[in-house]
């Protein structure tokens, strides 16, 4: 499967869904959810605002996650 995401091969966090929310000051007794756009500015303005409308439907028992690209 086809991703289209730079950050989708990443490997997951060597440390404990506990400590990584501690860290990124995230819930860890919520769901998170990444949003991931795109790579390309044009990508992300015609992606992410139905995204944004989307995670705000889902509402409060949700967290959600927008990665930056490493660099």
């Amino acid at each position: 499967m086809f991703v289209g995401h730079p950050l989708a091969d990443l490997s997951r966090p060597a440390i404990s869904r506990e400590d990584y929310a501690m860290a990124n000051m995230l819930d860890s007794t919520k769901t998170w959810i990444t949003l991931m756009p795109g790579s390309r500015v044009k990508e992300v303005s015609m992606n992410l605002p139905a995204m944004l409308e989307a995670a705000e439907a889902l509402g409060p028992n949700h967290e959600f996650l927008l990665p930056v690209a490493p660099r």
